[in-house]
């Protein structure tokens, strides 16, 4: 199976908008295409043309979820006010609780999405983590099955999604 297939098939998992999949259908399958198209959004991860095919399919598909608001971008020495802020707008969409009270102070991302995963796990869902080999968490809530999936799909083209927890 081709790179860009794998990702047809991972992208539908990450998103419903159907906007957001022609855009990442042109990532996978004509990555310097949608590099020229959107060489701002590499330039400030300092990714140019020249670049491996996978890292820009890759990135893209990072940044495309991010600008949607799907996913949330955070640096890792985040404080606990700050996750529980970037966190609400995308717990909102699954109807998935959040509440200050669940969180230690003095603890950090992944110790904070294990505790999320504690608490929705009677849901289904677990808090997401897709590695983009920088210092920043790219987190997502994500279906406990679906998060299987992006796991053995990521396998195979190199890359990593997992919970949130193990990053």
């Amino acid at each position: 199976m081709r790179t860009s297939e794998i990702y047809l098939e991972i992208a539908p998992l990450l998103t419903s908008n159907q906007e957001i999949l022609e855009s990442l259908k042109v990532c996978f399958e004509t990555p310097q295409t949608y590099f020229q198209e959107h060489a701002d959004r590499y330039d400030e991860r300092c990714i140019d043309a020249e670049d491996d095919e996978a890292r820009l399919q890759w990135i893209g598909l990072a940044d495309e979820l991010l600008e949607s608001g799907s996913f949330v971008e955070l640096d890792w020495n985040t404080e606990k006010e700050d996750f529980l802020y970037e966190l609400e707008s995308l717990v909102v969409k699954y109807k998935l609780p959040l509440q200050e009270e669940w969180f230690k102070e003095d603890g950090d991302i992944p110790l904070w999405a294990q505790t999320l995963d504690q608490e929705w796990e009677s849901r289904g869902f677990c808090l997401a983590a897709m590695d983009i080999d920088s210092d920043s968490y790219v987190l997502f809530p994500c279906q406990v099955r679906d998060l299987s999936s992006l796991i053995t799909l990521s396998q195979k083209v190199n890359q990593r999604f997992d919970y949130a927890k193990n990053m």
